[in-house]
């Protein structure tokens, strides 16, 4: 199987590439960098250099399979980049007769969705889905980058930790892994539509913030808020 990446140097792009290849798919991608990624020791990825603000060409996608949108910017004010760019390589990969799609999004895409990355996530959302393609809603991943990487350092830097109350707040995660398995799957199958990817049942708030300082033998203060607080 030929698989195209969009967002191939991130963390999640990263992971697929690596472990699609030792499966012996051929892998290509784009990135902001066009910097040929290390296979591990099955010689180099092409990587193709794409920004949000240029036009992809369509001859990437020649031949592939299935496309993974991977990419994202996360600067602010970038709704417009982002809706704009994935589109344009949404666009691009069906020009070329790419016959399948796969959108990475986020547990945290909703409507009224409470921060700008699910806001964004979720308009993108609609295009995949009009479009008969498939969109999956991982919980937070759990593995060395990404949010959660951030969230441990944030977690780690904090003198004080401050948490919504109650407690029982969800938080959804989903190990890469498991995640790298699914996509597989989700390849093989052709599946269209729209999944939601994550471990059940959910941790709390505060249970994960426990498992992190348990598993760096830290300890932190913890100080609850009303999450009429949070939520502004």
């Amino acid at each position: 199987m030929r698989v195209f990446v969009t967002g191939i140097r991130g963390f999640i792009g990263r992971s697929i590439n690596s472990y699609l290849s030792n499966l012996g798919h051929d892998v290509l991608g784009c990135s902001h960098s066009g910097v040929p990624l290390s296979r591990l020791s099955k010689g180099q990825t092409k990587v193709f250099s794409y920004g949000f603000d240029q036009t992809p060409v369509d001859d990437w996608f020649r031949d592939c399979d299935s496309v993974i949108h991977c990419a994202y910017d996360p600067s602010p004010g970038s709704l417009d980049r982002n809706v704009m760019g994935t589109g344009k390589l949404l666009r691009a990969a069906i020009r070329a007769g790419v016959p399948h799609q796969i959108f990475l999004s986020s547990h945290s895409a909703r409507d009224q969705a409470r921060s700008d990355y699910g806001e964004h996530k979720r308009i993108i959302e609609q295009d995949f889905l009009a479009h008969g393609l498939l969109v999956i809603r991982p919980g937070m991943v759990i593995g060395n980058g990404g949010i959660f990487k951030e969230n441990v350092k944030n977690i780690l830097s904090a003198p004080v930790l401050v948490l919504p109350s109650p407690s029982a707040v969800p938080v959804f995660v989903l190990p890469i892994a498991d995640l790298l398995k699914c996509i597989s799957k989700l390849l093989m199958s052709k599946t269209v539509g729209e999944l939601n990817l994550y471990s059940p049942p959910p941790e709390s708030m505060l249970s994960f913030v426990e498992l992190v300082l348990e598993a760096t033998h830290t300890s932190r203060p913890v100080v609850p808020i009303p999450l009429t607080i949070v939520s502004g």
